[in-house]
């Protein structure tokens, strides 16, 4: 409503010739998140990566300390070539040793049946030898496989699997010298505040020749007791 050529501030609207009064809404109290949108700057849109810069080397380019310039085109020509070559090479060597591997180690299988277990073998090819060796090493069996293991080995389980256990010194304590210093001065008691053990189970020393007891088995074992991968020399 204007009086006197001003505004109060109070609307005024007629109603059957007589003044209804409204209230101009008080305005809303802004919240954290509109005070956080107010001093928000948009983030700079992402400019377009430009395309990767292709070089021309020059095919003569004199190296320190040689006596002649090298042709670096020709020199990338053979790397990529060799390159080829290699991973060729590594796909054929890969499969060969896979299968020399298979057919020696069911060679060793069938003389240590005899009685007569090697931990390695010369192999002859056509114009070519190479060694077969096998080591009496084992990963430690896993928990989910001990109850299989126990079931496929009956009694010889508690012959040839043993429980190994690891006892390691806390981190800290390496890095901590008043932690050493009470290590010195206190172990009995306090034994678990410095040291963490782990009990695994392993197979005894010689699994690698005792296996074969196991007989028609063996190969059972093997699937649940991990041998490290013998090697062709």
């Amino acid at each position: 409503m204007k009086k006197n050529g001003k505004s109060n501030g109070i609307e005024g609207l007629a109603v059957n010739g007589n003044l209804a009064i409204a209230a101009v809404p008080s305005p809303k109290k802004r919240g954290f998140a509109d005070a956080v949108a107010s001093v928000a700057t948009t983030a700079p849109a992402t400019k377009k990566a430009n395309g990767m810069i292709t070089l021309t080397p020059p095919t003569s380019y004199h190296v320190e300390g040689e006596e002649k310039p090298v042709n670096l085109r020709k020199l990338i020509d053979q790397f990529v070539e060799e390159k080829g070559k290699e991973k060729k090479a590594k796909a054929e060597k890969e499969y060969a040793e896979t299968e020399i591997l298979k057919w020696t180690r069911e060679q060793q299988d069938a003389y240590a049946v005899k009685g007569n277990f090697q931990k390695s073998f010369k192999v002859l090819g056509e114009k070519e030898t190479v060694t077969f060796v096998s080591s009496d090493k084992f990963s430690p069996i896993g928990e989910a496989n001990i109850e299989g293991l126990k079931e496929v080995m009956g009694k010889k389980f508690e012959e040839l699997i043993i429980q190994k256990t690891t006892v390691l010194i806390k981190e800290e304590v390496l890095t901590d010298e008043s932690l050493q210093e009470e290590l010195m001065e206190l172990i009995g008691d306090n034994f678990s505040k410095f040291f963490t053990a782990s009990v695994v189970s392993v197979p005894v020393e010689d699994f690698d020749q005792k296996i074969y007891t196991m007989g028609p088995k063996v190969a059972q074992v093997r699937q649940l007791v991990k041998q490290t991968k013998p090697a062709l020399k």
